[in-house]
């Protein structure tokens, strides 16, 4: 989902079987890039799409309105297919939805004017990618291996770049069908370079001749058959793939506590590798600015984790107030135990008049005077 200028965008939403694949251990799903949720057949319910808009759509297009200090009127549009509960269209006064009429979403429906195949070619590249560079680092890495060992969790992955990767303009120029004065220049999709840049990675996808006999009508008969209708033969595998998730579920429905941690050492790698690609792009690059702007880029992007290396690190070096006062014994008797009413003031008062037994009594009755005084100050 996107605004018609193409400025704003809403994670996308996906439909599993498994609430819980066995690739989300140690994930939290609310951290995810995308929204998740599942049922058996994984299809769009009425309950799912009526959550994700009163929960999701209409709570993110008010905080864009106010971000920007807009007026709250907006129309949502969207086609009817029977998901689609009708009562929505009175949940809110300021975000109005408004459902196209049948047989028309493929001539009007913004999305369905080139975005949407845009993201399919966009998906498909970078998992050929993915495939090409695992291949690259693992020589004896088949075809076969690689989709088998091909998760949810990098198809997640995958889905989140290429919704990240449709640009503005594209957002903003499929709305010329439906409200032409609202389109910038707009020079159309370029599907024909976006299928040779899929070819091109599938030659270099070794150990299968299917890859190296990959023609640009294949890749475009395979993006098309995406949008055939669910056959029945589908949808019993969809089934039987449901059943086998059952035994993949996690033990508890609860998310699982993540044992991935960023430390210290991981953070310090991290940014030695950025420093290190930075440096590689200047060395061997001859476009110095072209040079730079990548690594201006790769600076901002990895600030995150840069500032929370920076935190980590001020927060190891900063010891607290009872680290510095070493614990009390009196000269020639045993270790004498710090009563167990003394709160952190009295342990820094003992310690400090404590020159013996004498220091040590000492320190008691100042320390209850101080708790008297501060017993009704106010912080």
């Amino acid at each position: 989902m996107a605004n018609a200028t193409g400025t704003e965008r809403l994670k996308p939403l996906i439909i599993h079987h498994s609430a819980r694949p066995r690739a989300f251990k140690n994930v939290f799903i609310s951290k995810l890039p995308v929204l998740w949720r599942a049922n058996k057949k994984a299809w769009m319910t009425s309950s799912i799409f009526d959550e994700w808009y009163i929960e999701h759509a209409i709570p993110a297009i008010e905080n864009v309105n106010k971000k920007h200090n807009m007026a709250n009127r907006v129309m949502v549009i969207t086609d009817n297919a029977s998901s689609h509960s009708k009562h929505l269209c009175t949940v809110s006064d300021d975000v109005k939805l408004c459902f196209l009429p049948p047989n028309v979403t493929s001539l009007i429906q913004p999305l369905d004017q080139g975005v949407i195949a845009l993201f399919k070619r966009y998906y498909l590249r970078f998992t050929m990618q993915q495939m090409a560079n695992a291949m690259d680092r693992d020589k004896d890495l088949t075809a076969p291996a690689f989709w088998k060992s091909y998760t949810i969790k990098d198809e997640i992955a995958n889905i989140s770049r290429a919704c990240n990767s449709v640009p503005e303009s594209a957002l903003n120029g499929v709305w010329r069908n439906i409200w032409p004065d609202i389109v910038n220049d707009f020079k159309d999709f370029d599907a024909a370079s976006d299928v040779k840049a899929i070819v091109k990675l599938g030659k270099e996808i070794r150990g299968d001749e299917g890859f190296q006999e990959l023609q640009e009508n294949d890749v475009v008969e395979l993006l098309d058959s995406m949008d055939e209708p669910l056959t029945a033969e589908a949808a019993l595998e969809i089934a039987e793939m449901a059943k086998e998730n059952d035994d993949d579920e996690e033990s508890t429905e609860n998310p699982a506590q993540a044992k991935k941690e960023m430390t210290i050492p991981k953070l310090k790698n991290f940014m030695q590798n950025i420093n290190a690609a930075i440096e590689c792009a200047i060395q061997d690059d001859h476009g110095m600015e072209r040079s730079m702007q990548v690594g201006d880029a790769l600076w901002r992007a990895a600030s995150t984790y840069s500032n929370l290396l920076e935190n980590m690190v001020m927060a190891q070096q900063q010891r607290t107030i009872t680290s510095f006062f070493r614990p009390l014994t009196p000269p020639g008797s045993a270790r004498v135990s710090v009563p167990a009413e003394l709160d952190l003031w009295t342990l820094c008062v003992v310690e400090a008049g404590s020159s013996g037994m004498a220091g040590w009594e000492i320190g008691i009755t100042v320390a209850a005077q101080l708790r008297r005084l501060t017993q009704n100050a106010r912080y």
